[in-house]
């Protein structure tokens, strides 16, 4: 019964899509070279850094983390939010209208789960919609994305991967003592879902040998999903969710690399474009129609520490006045640095708390260019190079509460009338 519940109800949900059954070689950690797709974690001499360890969240009093971005479908769905007793709220706040409503939070970036886990305490799971925890393979929302989840729905709780045929991995009956804390975690490239009452003691309830997902990749899913019929008011109260490992850093943003050679963009990066196209051959193309707004954010967060430096080469800056090209450290969309170039004019700007600053502006009449920002004692320098090899300085700015622990490098173009722009070489700076 469950696993005809499962299909109906995921194939009805625009919020959970296809699981490719194909499986990758995760194989270990290399050197983050040009290409390599593992986002230059475990990089050099960065030591560990990006795992999922550093996704923890208490759920305190107050406005939701920026950890997470919160989504919702349908009239019904309430707002993720953290209530008064300091857990993460999830539901509806009447019936559902259709099978396809939901409340959530995703992971604001990527995170390596090899050799980690993910742990929640299921503090409030009611029997009236799906509950879940989920592991998600990094790409925008709205694409077609490997997900697995850990979950409750009624009497019955299960483990179940969202593949073409949704299949079931494992469903016991619903046990509020059994299932107190939920866990999916990395065993040497599989996936165990674990459980545990209040006593965290896990024990294995089932495990996927095969989970088809990049597992240096993975954002996380808290999840309230109405059922394949109108249910009634459904809600979860989660809380406490982390890795049980020490936190670590993200990876310094000098081991990004990229050369966009591989004829597809890899789990380093998300389209998140809206009226564009981009293909990544011989560099990043991204060819704009009208009104269009292009994004292509890494998918992973990256540190700009003492000395850190992000070099991106710029193979064609857009040609129309009205057209701009944008190169973007972000931590959320509220506090970021960004360089940009219109109309012959490069101009700093620096947004923080959403509001920005007088931006740094000047001349910039060229088609292509070598930008690079670079950390200073704590001031934020942006250079220019037709070479790569040879920099001159353009602006300094010193960040006052932006987060230089935790930044998403990003590019955006944004046209009036169809325009493009290119990117060729991440922290991949000519040879002498």
């Amino acid at each position: 019964m469950l696993a005809a519940a499962v299909a109906v109800l995921l194939g009805g949900c625009s919020l959970f899509v296809d699981l490719d059954p194909g499986v990758r070689d995760h194989g270990d950690a290399d050197d983050g070279g040009p290409g390599n797709g593992d986002g230059g974690q475990n990089d050099g001499d960065a030591g560990p850094c990006g795992a999922i360890s550093r996704l923890e969240d208490s759920f305190p009093s107050g406005p939701l983390s920026s950890h997470w971005i919160a989504r919702t479908q349908g009239d019904e769905a309430e707002p993720p939010s953290v209530d008064g007793s300091g857990r993460l709220a999830l539901g509806f706040t009447t019936e559902p209208a259709t099978d396809d409503e939901f409340s959530e939070v995703e992971s604001r970036f990527a995170y390596d789960l090899r050799g980690h886990a993910v742990t929640v305490w299921a503090d409030v799971v009611d029997d009236r919609s799906w509950s879940t925890l989920e592991v998600r393979e990094a790409g925008a929302f709205d694409s077609s994305r490997k997900i697995v989840a850990l979950g409750r729905k009624g009497t019955v709780f299960a483990a179940f991967v969202r593949a073409p045929d949704q299949n079931v991995l494992h469903q016991e009956v619903w046990s509020a003592s059994l299932y107190r804390y939920w866990r999916i975690r990395d065993l040497a490239g599989a996936l165990e879902f674990q459980v545990a009452g209040a006593d965290q003691v896990f024990s294995t309830f089932t495990t996927l040998e095969l989970p088809g997902i990049d597992l240096a990749h993975v954002m996380v899913g808290l999840a309230v999903n109405a059922d394949v019929t109108p249910s009634t008011v459904g809600l979860a109260r989660f809380d406490d969710l982390g890795s049980g490992d020490p936190p670590e850093p993200a990876c310094p943003v000098e081991t990004l690399h990229d050369d966009f050679s591989s004829g597809e963009l890899g789990p380093l990066w998300i389209d998140d474009s809206d009226g564009c196209t981009v293909t990544a051959s011989d560099g990043l193309a991204i060819d704009a129609a009208d009104g269009a707004t292009c994004a292509v954010d890494s998918s992973h967060a990256y540190s700009m520490g003492p000395g850190g430096e992000l070099v991106v080469e710029i193979t064609a800056l857009p040609a129309a006045n009205t057209s701009r090209f944008e190169l973007r450290l972000a931590h959320d969309d509220d506090n970021y640095l960004a360089v940009q170039q219109q109309d012959g004019q490069l101009a700093i700007v620096l947004v923080e708390r959403g509001g920005a600053g007088e931006p740094m502006t000047g001349a910039n009449a060229v088609s292509a260019q070598w930008w690079r920002v670079r950390e200073q004692g704590g001031r934020l320098e942006v250079a220019t190079s037709p070479d790569g090899a040879s920099f001159s300085p353009r602006g300094t700015i010193t960040p006052g509460t932006l987060d230089l622990a935790e930044l998403r490098v990003s590019f955006q173009l944004r046209v009036s009338n169809p325009d493009s722009a290119g990117v060729g070489r991440v922290n991949i700076t000519p040879r002498p």
